[in-house]
């Protein structure tokens, strides 16, 4: 579950990038097409495995009832049982508690499976963040490439080694946090 957001008229439509065994993916599409809980759909299949798009139901699905709970969802999948695995974020234990009584409320079985204290500590340095964001908005991850790492280098007054030393770091930092939240 990407995103997701509540109309008028009490449906939530749930924005979705689903991930299945690449020969199930057009099984999977149909399915959903022809849900009748799914009041309308536009999704596609935007690489083997891998769908994409928007569902929109009148059943609360679980992200709705969290609405103004003061959580902040990060991720959303459904698992191996068909349960739906929220990753949330909020300011205090309180708020965490009064989510869950909130969807309890409308008819959903929730059990937390972990509670951490969220890390403040920053991923990159703010240097390697100049340099990465740069980097990306210049266009060195482009194909072509639309700045060099000489060019790179340059700007920032250091030595290619440096540039490709900093960018290297950085987006194994990045790399590793994307992978650690995805277990």
């Amino acid at each position: 579950m990407l995103d997701w957001l509540q109309d008028d008229e009490c449906c939530c439509k749930v924005f979705v990038e689903i991930e299945v065994e690449p020969d199930a993916s057009e099984k999977v599409l149909e399915e959903l097409r022809s849900n009748p809980a799914l009041k309308d759909e536009d999704l596609m299949l935007v690489a083997p495995g891998r769908i994409k798009g928007a569902i929109t139901t009148d059943e609360c699905l679980g992200c709705c009832s969290a609405i103004g709970t003061g959580v902040f969802q990060i991720s959303g999948v459904m698992d191996k049982d068909g349960r739906i695995v929220q990753t949330v974020v909020a300011g205090d234990r309180q708020t965490i508690e009064r989510m869950v009584s909130n969807m309890e409320d409308h008819g959903h079985d929730i059990t937390l499976v972990k509670l951490a204290t969220l890390e403040t500590e920053e991923i990159l340095t703010s240097r390697q963040e100049d340099m990465l964001r740069y980097a990306m908005e210049k266009g060195y991850f482009d194909d072509p490439k639309r700045i060099t790492l000489v060019e790179l280098a340059r700007e920032f007054d250091v030595s290619n080694s440096t540039v490709s030393e900093m960018l290297r770091k950085s987006q194994r930092k990045l790399m590793g946090e994307y992978f650690k939240a995805r277990t």
